[in-house]
């Protein structure tokens, strides 16, 4: 049986639910890492302007330099959010990976069982009812995880207290 003649195995309902929170998840992270990122660039080069405008007058290329490396902030942060939300968007070959991190051997588990449901990745001589189990066994382990936990906040937090502090 070629890979074209395969019928498509879908991963279980509550597998996906959970793959949609953990998204859900690194999407708040990560929108709120760029956010505090473009606002603490943003905060601090205008600090910079402000007290070195008190202190004497500044040149006209310190005025560059500093302008330049805000909006070389702004460009980084904004570059961060827009490759991993439009241009590159995490599939649940990226999750799996993810997951992967904080759970060693589910992760391997969840990216198998990822590879088996797309019929371009999984091998022409696995049997559906093979892939099927194994996605459904899987599954069944996966349900007991939390996957919105293996998404770090720490940076996240560090990033908007920092962005509070600068303000």
């Amino acid at each position: 049986m070629s890979k074209s003649d395969q019928i498509p195995v879908q991963l279980p309902e509550s597998l996906r639910e959970q793959f949609r929170k953990l998204q859900r998840r690194l999407f708040i992270v990560d929108t709120v890492i760029a956010i505090c990122g473009i606002l603490l660039g943003t905060f601090l080069a205008f600090n910079i302007f402000f007290i070195s405008d008190l202190a004497a007058e500044m040149s006209k290329g310190v005025r560059l330099v500093t302008f330049g490396l805000m909006a070389s902030v702004i460009f980084i942060f904004a570059r961060f959010w827009l490759r991993n939300w439009v241009y590159s968007k995490r599939n649940m070959r990226d999750l799996s990976n993810i997951v992967q991190k904080k759970h060693d051997r589910l992760g391997d588990r969840l990216l198998g069982i990822v590879e088996l449901a797309d019929p371009e990745m999984a091998p022409a001589y696995a049997s559906e009812g093979l892939r099927r189990a194994a996605i459904k066994q899987v599954s069944e382990e996966a349900v007991k995880h939390d996957f919105k936990s293996v998404v770090a906040l720490r940076k996240s937090m560090i990033y908007f207290v920092f962005a509070l502090l600068a303000a």
